[in-house]
């Protein structure tokens, strides 16, 4: 048996090898090769599942096998993006990536957690089913094949669109940037966003001088009478909002804060963007973005799959009302004709072959757990003098430090101690009052690191206060 499991690999290889099979070609069905080798179909999905872990051919749920184009497989080599360049406030400090480095800082998906190799090879079989489409610019909407996939995988969160109000974007940055600029039939010109908020929101206002104004966000929301004010009196073209998992301190509106916004912005013709960036980690079936509650079609509704998926895809979508549709679409023209083809149809191929539903309740289950643990080690560790309030799920949350803690002061601290993290000053805007909080990301930290982190962040924070802690070294053990 152990003959023939070999055997039907090398027929593989040898068929790829001598070109019978080329990139993006299906591999003779299961049982026809049983047939061949005259053994059961456990040997040859064994010898095929074997191929799959050598990155020689992928499978695609209910449709079969495919042959994976070979390209520098074995480079190991890794580019650093200067992405602090670009976003400071966002930025990653250039660190030695080593077992004593805990970064709660970076804003990029852990490559362990991603699925590189599956996405690699639907970008494979979308050559082979897009090739046509590639030397030509698509719909500047993006591919339809996509929208329709999209406008599915959207229902499935209680956002219904149609295709044609579904826009695919050179990531939601993309978005963002088109919203600031464009004018809003309502012929304001302000834009509110909460405080703290995203610093590539807050830095395309600066850029494009958009007034911005801002309206403070907590664990609780926020003030709904300061909110009225700012939509009665102040020129609000549009409020910018994290609804959920919102960045940097992972809180969530319930849904009655939800519904009273939208009564607030019909009242005042307010448009709102919903920023939904991690919809894709939502636990709660019952809760909803802000876009299913909208009754006078005056929600933008932004996803991103740079978060869940891979940061170099660069896709995102907005989801238009009508009213806005002619001036979004003439406006994105301008910017850049058409999102990236090759990206659009192997999200496509990502979507449609149930890959992505696959790799997104992985996800859900990783960042469960690395906030239980974060959780369990903040209420363990962290003083009475910090508050923590640890969301269920998501990649972001914040710790608020004692008032006599400077929190910039306090993350170069935690630098030579080889722990990141993120004060966030540049998340605000400039005149705002500054809170006292740093913000921390699941991304890149294993249970263990999170356990190491969060005592010598404790340590700092009790040195700090003038409460000598012992400096005792995690010893690597699961205390919970």
């Amino acid at each position: 048996m152990q003959n023939k499991y070999n055997k039907i690999m090398e027929y593989v290889k040898k068929s790829i090898k001598e070109s019978e099979l080329k990139a993006g070609d299906k591999v003779t069905s299961v049982r026809k090769i049983a047939n061949h080798f005259k053994c059961s179909t456990s040997t040859v999905i064994h010898a095929f599942e074997e191929l799959k872990r050598e990155n020689v051919i992928f499978s695609i749920p209910q449709s079969g096998y495919y042959v994976v184009e070979k390209d520098n497989i074995n480079n190991k080599e890794k580019s650093i993006s200067d992405f602090s360049s670009v976003c400071p406030g966002e930025s990653i400090v250039q660190k030695p990536e080593d077992d004593n480095t805990i970064d709660f800082s970076s804003v990029y998906p852990n490559p362990t957690i991603i699925s590189n190799l599956d996405f690699g090879q639907c970008i494979t079989h979308a050559i082979k089913i897009h090739k046509d489409s590639l030397y030509e610019y698509s719909d500047i909407k993006g591919f339809f094949a996509l929208r329709k996939a999209l406008q599915k995988h959207l229902a499935g969160y209680q956002v219904f669109a149609d295709t044609d109000n579904i826009f695919i974007t050179s990531g939601v940055q993309q978005a963002l940037f088109i919203l600031a600029c464009m004018p809003f039939p309502n012929g304001k010109k302000n834009v509110l966003i909460e405080q703290p908020t995203y610093f590539g929101m807050k830095r395309v206002l600066e850029l494009n001088n958009v007034t911005a104004l801002g309206i403070e966000r907590d664990k609780e929301g926020i003030d709904l009478g300061t909110l009225e004010r700012y939509f009665r009196n102040d020129d609000i073209k549009f409020f910018y909002t994290m609804p959920r998992f919102h960045n940097p301190t992972g809180y969530s509106y319930t849904k009655s804060q939800k519904k009273d916004i939208l009564k607030l912005a019909e009242k005042y013709d307010v448009y709102i963007v919903e920023d939904d960036y991690l919809a894709d980690l939502e636990l709660d079936s019952k809760s909803d973005p802000l876009i299913s509650h909208d009754l006078s079609n005056r929600v933008v509704y932004l996803k991103s799959f740079s978060k869940t998926v891979l940061p170099g895809l660069r896709i995102g979508l907005a989801v238009m009302p009508k009213v806005l549709y002619n001036v979004f679409k003439e406006y994105k023209a301008c910017c850049d004709i058409t999102t990236n083809v090759l990206s659009q149809g192997a999200l496509e191929v990502f979507i449609k072959s149930g890959m992505y539903d696959t790799h997104i309740k992985q996800i859900r289950k990783h960042f469960l757990k690395q906030m239980d643990t974060l959780r369990k080690a903040c209420n363990l560790y962290l003083p009475t003098e910090c508050k923590a309030s640890i969301p269920r799920t998501g990649v972001f949350t914040c710790i608020e430090l004692p008032p006599s803690t400077n929190a910039r002061l306090f993350s170069m601290k935690l630098h030579s101690e080889s722990i990141y993290l993120t004060d966030i000053e540049d998340l605000f805007l400039q005149d705002y009052r500054k809170s006292n909080i740093v913000r921390l990301s699941l991304y890149r930290v294993n249970n263990e690191k999170i356990l190491k982190g969060i005592r010598t962040i404790s340590c700092v924070i009790k040195d700090s206060i003038g409460r000598i802690p012992s400096r005792t070294k995690y010893d690597g053990s699961i205390l919970f």
